[in-house]
């Protein structure tokens, strides 16, 4: 896995670090989407901060964005610390 997190998490949000990651990876929101059986405006929205990502799909949203454990808790640090254990 790679280890691509530039940003901190004091100062970007959770969408906008996953909207960096998606670049990173080369993916559109479509394809990411399509990857975590969700709907394209659904990515939209998480990254946009319209919606907040459901706790119980942040699992196989970092698995597809290839994210390490070590930095799990830095991309989902908007989260409730219970969700993000």
């Amino acid at each position: 896995m790679c280890n691509m997190w530039h940003m901190s998490a004091t100062t970007n949000t959770l969408g906008e670090r996953l909207a960096v990651r998606r670049r990173v990876l080369g993916f559109t929101q479509e394809q990411l989407a399509e990857r975590v059986c969700r709907h394209p405006m659904t990515i939209r929205r998480w990254e946009t901060g319209e919606t907040q990502l459901d706790p119980f799909r942040y699992r196989g949203l970092v698995n597809v964005l290839d994210v390490m454990d070590r930095d799990r808790r830095h991309m989902l640090a908007d989260l409730d610390p219970e969700d993000a254990a």
